[in-house]
């Protein structure tokens, strides 16, 4: 502040800029106070050192305005339009102020300063009193109108041509920053008052909500309730969860989070193929916990599917083949405790060391049968081993 006071040796040009948005800004508001002034040019000055950073702000301060190359170069020379003013506006807390801007904004050209991201904004600082006029200005527009000059449609679509208030891309920066509050936000008003969202949109989301993209390498977020949020958003009174988001489900949700998505799936647990069926789906993801939860919502242990897996050279398998074949101890313990569970025959057991032995423990400890250690198992190619649910009750 001091420095548009004594501008010295400073840039003059930027800084008269800078005091350009200054007047416009007490003007709007009717600042009249010597003390409100000073207060007005803090906030702006501060809010400029954040959108363009510190260091970027004073190199432009102490150079002159012939750096043709520096992006501030542009701005100092353009008149004030619709993002200074919402930057300002912001600023200063003046959201009424902020709502006459807003269909003045236009997208930034050529080499911008600094660029106003309305729902970046409200999302990374936690404005909620931002992101309610966002939300109020965007429903005083028509959902569509090819003759009005902008309609709720087009001007929440990501565009290259015009500002827009890219609520697809909000949704996945409130994940990024685990604001959980702003994300229901977002959900509540593209439920109620936007287009149903297509399936990459979604998909894009769910991605963002299970940590892809690298958005959660430094470990922030909160997955499972993100996930949870995205499967109760349900446009037009339909989910927009498919089968293939439960293998994401399985592979990284709880048993509770499991059953739910199962539940909002409402689809028979016991019919399609050996990629989509929720036990098997379960039983690929190697998690217990997982297959337990199918398990407990009803589907079929003992269930057959064309098989995709060529090296077993069989035309149908069940769950627990597809378990020996992965070697998911776990997952071979779950489905043989469940009852009923036929095991393959000897000869069709791995040469995995680990897993022969350990099926080789669970016909013992349920049959009494002493089958041979791995080195010597081809002398016993007749040996026909099945599991009844009464011998495996115990187990």
């Amino acid at each position: 502040m001091s420095r548009l006071q004594l501008p010295l040796d400073v840039n003059k040009n930027l800084l008269d800029k800078i005091q350009k948005l200054i007047d416009w800004t007490t003007h709007e508001l009717d600042i009249k106070g010597e003390d409100q002034q000073k207060m007005i040019t803090q906030k702006i000055c501060t809010a400029l050192k954040e959108n363009v950073g510190g260091w970027s702000l004073v190199y432009g301060l102490q150079h002159t305005n012939n750096d043709n190359w520096a992006s501030w170069h542009d701005w100092v020379g353009a008149e004030l339009d619709g993002q200074d003013q919402a930057i300002v506006a912001l600023a200063t807390g003046s959201y009424e102020l902020l709502l006459r801007i807003f269909p003045t904004i236009e997208k930034c050209q050529g080499r911008p300063w600094f660029n106003f991201s309305p729902f970046e904004a409200a999302l990374i600082g936690a404005d909620k009193m931002l992101l309610a006029s966002i939300f109020q200005y965007l429903k005083s527009l028509p959902l569509q109108d090819p003759s009005a000059p902008m309609d709720r449609r087009r001007h929440v679509q990501a565009s290259q041509e015009e500002f827009s208030f890219d609520t697809a891309s909000a949704v996945n920066v409130a994940m990024r920053h685990n604001n959980v509050e702003g994300l229901q936000s977002l959900l509540d008003f593209y439920q109620d008052h936007l287009p149903r969202p297509d399936k990459g949109t979604f998909d894009c989301w769910f991605q963002v909500a299970t940590g892809g993209l690298g958005y959660y390498a430094n470990g922030a977020g909160n997955r499972e309730d993100h996930l949870r949020r995205l499967m109760d958003f349900k446009p037009g009174g339909k989910t927009m969860l498919v089968r293939q988001h439960f293998n994401v489900i399985c592979d990284l949700g709880s048993a509770a989070m499991i059953h739910d998505a199962l539940t909002r799936l409402g689809n028979d647990l016991d019919k399609g193929g050996i990629l989509t069926l929720p036990i098997f789906v379960a039983v690929r993801s190697a998690r217990a916990v997982a297959v337990k939860a199918v398990l407990d919502a009803g589907a079929d242990p003992n269930i057959t599917a064309p098989s995709n897996i060529r090296s077993l050279n069989k035309d149908r398998l069940t769950p627990v083949d597809v378990a020996i074949h992965k070697h998911s101890i776990p997952v071979i313990d779950v489905l043989v405790k469940r009852g009923n569970v036929t095991l393959p025959h000897i000869s069709e057991w791995p040469t995995h060391h680990r897993t022969y032995n350990h099926l080789r423990n669970i016909v013992n400890k349920n049959t009494g049968a002493k089958l041979p250690e791995l080195r010597s198992f081809s002398a016993w190619a007749t040996v026909s081993v099945r599991l009844s649910s009464t011998e495996c009750a115990d187990s």
